[in-house]
């Protein structure tokens, strides 16, 4: 009896192994790291609004040519667009993310509006009247970042040098509108600019963002011929610095290149989702 239940036992065991043997085994997939290193390239676009404002000698001439104390100050609110590229490096180590990027672009951020010497008190009649031009033509940067990384989600501040083409124009509008005519200069504009971002990896190496950026500008040495020769107090030489605070926020598309790929070596430490 005994010897019977004990081949049955071995013959059940058997058949046991045998199917088990039979089932396949699924391994669990690891989960995606994601990495904010690497090399990376973009493109940006978006709104710009701020003020800007003419330190100038110009006065105000009289038909006689004398000069009176400055009645026509320039402070302006420009406004317009942005569309440019980036390209930086950014290194991580655990979520920490560190980087260095800069930008160019092009832009259209004008402000156009009437002089205020615009009446017989600082004009006789045959005196061309004013409208003052401040056109910033280009933004670039030259920025650190540090940023902190979480699942696939990077936030991030950044700051250091930026630049920029300053036009600024006068435009002279004679009774006779045959003879509308504008003067002006463009200047290399030197500054600083703060800003912060956020980021979302919709792809292991591409990643959309919004970033919110201040610029504080300057560009010196303007100089302009403010009324043409030949008119009453005409031949003038107005010379002027332009300063010009500027808010940006734009939208950022990025595509990135692993350190791996570009060297053989092995990504830094990336953020586990």
């Amino acid at each position: 009896m005994k010897m019977r239940l004990l081949a049955a036992v071995a013959l059940v065991a058997l058949s046991t192994s045998a199917m088990a043997a039979d089932i396949p085994v699924y391994k669990a997939q690891p989960l995606p790291v994601w990495t904010w290193a690497g090399v990376y390239f973009g493109a940006h676009a978006g709104g710009a609004w701020g003020s800007s404002s003419w330190t100038t000698n110009a006065g105000c001439f009289l038909n006689v040519g004398s000069l009176l104390p400055h009645c026509s100050p320039v402070d302006q609110k420009p406004g317009g667009w942005v569309v440019g590229g980036q390209g930086g490096a950014r290194w991580q180590w655990g979520a920490l993310v560190f980087g260095l990027e800069g930008t160019l672009a092009a832009s259209r951020i004008i402000a156009n509006d009437p002089s205020a010497c615009t009446s017989v008190a600082c004009f006789a009649p045959a005196v061309p009247f004013f409208h003052n031009e401040t056109l910033l033509q280009t933004l670039y940067s030259a920025t650190a970042q540090i940023g902190y990384a979480f699942n696939r989600t990077l936030l991030y501040v950044k700051g250091g040098w930026a630049g920029g083409e300053i036009r600024r124009n006068i435009s002279l509008v004679p009774l006779a509108p045959a003879a509308d005519q504008v003067v002006g200069e463009t200047r290399q504009a030197r500054g600083w600019t703060v800003g912060a971002g956020i980021e979302y990896l919709v792809l292991q190496n591409l990643s959309l963002g919004i970033e919110y950026d201040y610029f504080r500008l300057r560009a010196s040495s303007y100089s302009v011929n403010t009324l043409p020769l030949g008119t009453p107090g005409g031949g003038i030489v107005e010379m002027s610095d332009v300063r010009a605070d500027i808010h940006q926020v734009i939208a950022r598309a990025i595509y990135r290149l692993d350190w791996g790929v570009l060297w053989g070596g092995s990504a830094p430490v990336a953020a586990r989702n």
